[in-house]
């Protein structure tokens, strides 16, 4: 740092005096501080410390060709008597001895030669006061520090509670607006397939879309509301203090609303629709049964909207979900996943052709229950693959050591990962179970949302000597 800097830093905030014979007269001191203290005055020698006491100086410059003699000696002592830390500076003529024996004498803080450059005066002076303003400068500078630190915080906090693309709040600033307890309704907004968009036309169109939907959502909302952009394309609105039934008119309004007038982005024009929940409360928890009727409105087709109720059908779907996947987790991990196997009889011969591999989940209590009720929630969950890997090696070890053919099923997600293959030829041969008495069943949705890659296995498999058929009996799209 410069000593010009270091001079600035230090003395700003710092009132200085001159005494000069002439206050005309303009010097290196004098031209110096001005540009550095916060506040710079020049008197006589007579009214010195007159000044000093009425003002309370911090640095007082002594000029040149100001007599040291008793009057200024008088000066100089009631100034160090009744203000201890205003620093004094003598200025004297490398030359002048005499003088520079007096200022000593005066017991002054420093003699500035007047030979000095403006670099070295500036050392001086800063070497010289930094340590009586020491306390001073330490609080000023914490006092700057604790400036810097509010603004970045303020800076922080905004960009926490600010979603930069719309310049609505977001989700954190909605937190913050339950403190006050007051009757509130949430309206929890979704945009129905809105990834069709990014899609499609890419995230830059699907931004500008969002925009322009922040835009006429804040220009209709009712003045004792505030809109909170959450995620992507959901949006979250507070009504402080509802009057009866404006929740349930501003949902069904903003689905007219847009339904009536599309976006229009680069000459493209999208048709937005909304599914809306909504709950009313003095708590945060009436955010989160919004957005559960939310998602009972997107079951239902969307573009509707749904009031939260503890006894809806969805929502015990919902709980039920929520249960089973629970369930689930825990069997995969305590190894109660069973695996019965059902032989099937040739009605011709009387004989077993082969026997079919059927899941079961044990409970904790020992009830068997069978896949109808948490199949579903394996799927939504991504653990069909640990169930399907389960069944496959209990079924190869149960027929390891005999020769009836046997099947299991899998479904499209089995094919999805791409493990089959390899996964197969392995458990052939760690139980010298020959591939030709395997039979793969695959959902009959699987097969009709078949892609190359889905046939290429298909195909990989079947050269190995499994076999494939296509299960449901007709349940789906037979």
């Amino acid at each position: 740092m410069g000593l010009v800097k270091r001079i600035e830093e230090v003395a700003a905030g710092l009132k200085a005096i001159f005494c000069l014979n002439d206050e005309s007269v303009e010097d290196l001191a004098a031209t110096c501080a001005s540009s550095c203290f916060h506040e710079v005055t020049r008197c006589v020698p007579e009214l010195l410390y007159k000044r000093v006491d009425h003002h309370h100086y911090d640095v007082v410059f002594v000029h040149k060709d100001v007599l040291l003699n008793d009057m200024m000696q008088d000066a100089v002592e009631k100034i160090k008597a009744n203000h201890p830390k205003t620093v004094i500076f003598v200025e004297c003529d490398d030359s002048n001895s005499e003088r520079i024996l007096q200022a000593i004498n005066l017991n002054v803080d420093k003699t500035i030669l007047t030979s000095m450059d403006h670099d070295a005066f500036c050392q001086q002076v800063e070497r010289t006061i930094t340590p009586r303003f020491e306390l001073e400068l330490n609080a000023r500078y914490e006092k700057q520090l604790e400036e810097i630190i509010y603004g970045k915080t303020q800076e922080l906090h905004f960009k926490q509670h600010i979603d930069m693309l719309t310049g609505f709040k977001n989700g954190e600033a909605l937190k913050d607006a339950f403190g006050d307890k007051t009757p509130k309704a949430v309206l929890f907004l979704d945009i129905d397939k809105f990834d069709t968009i990014n899609t499609l036309y890419g995230m830059k169109t699907g931004d500008e879309v969002l925009k322009f939907v922040s835009k006429r959502l804040a220009r209709f909302l009712p003045e004792n509301s505030s809109i909170y952009r959450i995620t992507a394309d959901e949006f979250a609105i507070l009504v402080a203090q509802p009057k009866e039934k404006q929740v349930d008119h501003l949902g069904n309004q903003i689905i007219a609303m847009f339904a009536e007038s599309p976006i229009v982005v680069s000459d493209s024009s999208f048709d937005i629709h909304f599914s809306i929940g909504t709950d009313h409360g003095v708590e945060y928890d009436i955010y989160y049964n919004a957005k559960l009727a939310n998602r009972e409105a997107k079951s239902l087709g969307g573009k509707t909207c749904v009031h939260y109720h503890d006894e809806s059908h969805f929502l015990k779907l919902q709980q039920e979900n929520h249960y089973w996947t629970n369930e689930l987790k825990k069997a995969l991990e305590e190894d109660r996943i069973l695996v019965y196997f059902q032989p099937m009889y040739n009605n011709h011969t009387s004989a077993i052709d082969k026997y079919e591999a059927l899941l079961r989940l044990e409970t904790k209590s020992g009830e068997i229950i069978t896949p109808n009720f948490f199949l579903h929630q394996a799927i939504s969950a991504g653990l069909i693959t640990n169930l399907s890997r389960i069944v496959i090696d209990k079924a190869f070890k149960m027929f390891a050591d005999n020769d009836y053919a046997f099947s299991f099923n899998l479904t499209d997600q089995d094919f999805a990962e791409g493990y089959l293959k390899d996964f197969l030829a392995y458990k052939c041969e760690t139980y010298g179970v020959d591939a030709k008495r395997v039979y793969i069943e695959i959902l009959e949705e699987t097969s009709l949302n078949c892609s190359e890659d889905f046939l290429d296995q298909i195909k990989a498999l079947r050269e190995l000597g499994f076999k494939f058929s296509i299960d449901d009996f007709g349940i789906e799209k037979s």
